[in-house]
C-alpha cells in the first residue's frame, strides 16, 4: 500500500482537475482514470460488500478523497 504522502498526490490531481477549464466530458474521463489509480495504489475493492466495508474502516482518508473524486463526476 502507497504511503499516506502518495495521498496528497491523488488530492492534488483532483484538485487540478476540477479547476481546470477542459470540457466536463474531459474532466470526467480524468476522473475516472483518477479514481483507477487510487483504486490500484490502495487496493480499494470495487464492489460494495464486506471487504469495502472493512477498506472503508481501516483507510477513511483513502475512502474519503475516493468518495470526492466520485462526487465530482457528472453521470
Amino acid at each position: 500500500m502507497a504511503v499516506i504522502g502518495g495521498l496528497s498526490e491523488f488530492a492534488k490531481r483532483l484538485t487540478e482537475i476540477n479547476t481546470s477549464d477542459l470540457p466536463q466530458g474531459v474532466k470526467d474521463t480524468r476522473l475516472a482514470v483518477l479514481m483507477s489509480d487510487m483504486e490500484g495504489t490502495y487496493n480499494i475493492p470495487t464492489i460494495s460488500t464486506k471487504l469495502r466495508q472493512e477498506f472503508e474502516y481501516k483507510q477513511p482518508q483513502v475512502m474519503s478523497l475516493y468518495r470526492m473524486v466520485s462526487d465530482s463526476r457528472s453521470f
